[in-house]
């Protein structure tokens, strides 16, 4: 019972502390600068150009020429025209409707890699799908067919296209030889899988 009352004494003695500390409490109204606490850029921030890049999240890299029929892993720019023979005319479309299909924004086609094999027509050199006896290869422009598949289904494209062909490459093999170090044209091997016949 004693601690009943003195636990009743205490209740009464602070009631009207608690009334007073109330009494002096006001609501104040404030107006933030930045209400969505949205942080400050935090420099440097990408370019217009950089932010567009980044946008498109997801592009294909489409690694089409001689070496899809050669079955090497590495090209030396000496192989024979008529061994890229498509069995049907490539179509760009259907490789960017597949890659548009996936989710991605657009692709890049290499059309000239380090053999100088050019995938289209061209007065410059022999090295190009032109040149072969092929009909289907004759046909072959593949810079002219992916732009054109690429704005039909409006997505952004680019090419890889390798300025260095195979006339430098015996002079590279020969420094990298003399000094020790590994060639890529030693390197050539067959690849163990059997290249791909059907490529549209």
């Amino acid at each position: 019972m004693k601690l009943f009352t003195q636990f009743a004494l205490l209740c009464c003695l602070g009631l009207p502390l608690s009334a007073h500390a109330q009494s002096e409490f006001h609501l104040q109204q404030q107006t933030l600068a930045n209400p969505d606490n949205e942080p400050a850029p935090v420099h440097p921030v990408p370019s217009p150009r950089q932010l567009k890049w980044q946008e498109t999240e997801f592009y294909a890299f489409f690694h089409y020429g001689m070496n899809t029929y050669t079955g090497l892993e590495w090209g030396n720019g000496d192989e024979n025209e008529n061994r890229f023979a498509p069995t049907r005319v490539p179509n760009p479309e259907q490789w960017l409707q597949a890659a548009k299909d996936a989710g991605m924004r657009g692709g890049i086609a290499v059309i000239k890699h380090h053999d100088g094999f050019c995938l289209w027509p061209t007065a410059t050199t022999t090295h190009n799908a032109t040149s072969s006896s092929n009909p289907n290869a004759k046909q072959t422009n593949i810079p002219r067919d992916f732009a054109e598949a690429a704005r039909k289904l409006n997505m952004k494209y680019g090419f890889l296209h390798l300025a260095v062909g195979s006339q430098l490459r015996p002079l590279r093999h020969r420094s990298l030889c003399k000094r020790g170090l590994p060639s890529p044209m030693s390197r050539s091997r067959p690849i163990r899988q059997r290249p791909i016949r059907n490529v549209v």
